[in-house]
């Protein structure tokens, strides 16, 4: 497939998907054995220089929408390396794949506090609705903290990121709860679950708890399919980008040879040059030297005489 076209891909998936589909720019360090060289990790500040980097450029609102995803990216890495305190040699692959794990990262933790404020009950402070989300992003993260409270802090009340976080996109976790002591009615999935495994009697409805599981289970696949077919979209787009970045890379590494050679091949030209030329002016001064001044007349004589002694003046010749 020609790399064009898959830019364009995973543009028409964003379209079609309601998924944003991240891009990058050229400029990749690659050598000239394409072997790839890990930088040093990116600072706190440098994240939330990206975030906000992310913003101000997706949210143009004189370019829009009108701009491709090489040119969105190369505008995000201008706009960060602009920042203070950042390193302004990253490249538009590695601000792309730090995109990618914060945006991962922040809508997860957006989904867990949702649902911690969607079954709070009212007069549950902040500080607990958070505590209570960082905890669910923590289990869900195999014991992973949540790392980027500050990058969320700037994104939350962002037109462009209520845009990302789609209620597709928002994740859905179900927690395990204790059985309601006064009733003995479980609450889990897990409960719900083993209801699912009974027999059903006939003339008796489900309970709506139940079909919201199984509704939310089923629409959790579906989501889970289509972030699995953005990540290999964007895995396609780094790999294009990196290798035309490396293909350029390669064009200049041989136009300096190039020119290395050319600037030879002049040396090597103006120092035959010159040994042609000595070699004539030796076989000139040989002939006036050797010259018999017997037969001239004595201006000629006279002339060759002032000849031969610039040649001896010249030469050292005593």
């Amino acid at each position: 497939m020609d790399e064009y076209e898959i830019l364009e891909d995973s543009m028409s998936l964003e379209q079609t998907h309601g998924v944003e589909i991240i891009s990058q720019n050229f400029p990749v360090a690659v050598g000239s054995q394409k072997q790839s060289i890990r930088g040093k990790g990116f600072t706190m500040v440098e994240d939330e220089a990206l975030c906000r980097a992310y913003l101000a450029i997706s949210q143009d609102s004189i370019i829009g929408t009108n701009q491709t995803m090489v040119n969105l990216w190369e505008r995000i890495r201008l706009c960060f390396s602009s920042q203070a305190d950042v390193d302004c040699n990253r490249t538009t692959v590695s601000l792309m794949k730090r995109w990618s794990k914060i945006q991962k990262a922040v809508s997860k933790f957006c989904g867990f506090l949702a649902q911690v404020e969607r079954r709070q009950k009212s007069g549950t402070g902040e500080k607990e609705k958070m505590a209570e989300a960082k905890r669910m992003f923590s289990i869900d993260e195999r014991n992973k903290s949540f790392m980027f409270e500050s990058c969320w802090e700037i994104l939350r009340h962002s037109c462009k990121w209520d845009e990302i976080m789609t209620p597709s996109q928002k994740p859905t976790v179900q927690t395990t709860t204790s059985s309601n002591p006064s009733t003995g009615t479980p609450t889990s999935l897990e409960s719900e679950l083993d209801l699912d495994q009974q027999p059903s009697r006939e003339g008796v409805n489900r309970p709506s708890g139940i079909k919201a599981a199984l509704e939310s289970r089923r629409k959790k696949v579906i989501d889970d399919v289509k972030f699995d077919q953005m990540a290999a979209n964007q895995s396609q787009i780094i790999n294009v980008l990196t290798g035309i970045s490396s293909r350029g890379i390669e064009r200049e590494q041989q136009k300096a040879a190039d020119r290395q050679k050319k600037a030879e091949d002049r040396e090597a030209r103006r120092h035959y040059l010159a040994e042609k030329n000595e070699r004539e002016q030796r076989k000139e001064d040989h002939i006036i030297m050797s010259m018999d001044m017997s037969n001239l007349t004595p201006m000629q004589r006279a002339y060759y005489e002032q000849r031969q002694q610039q040649i001896i003046a010249r030469t050292g010749m005593l």
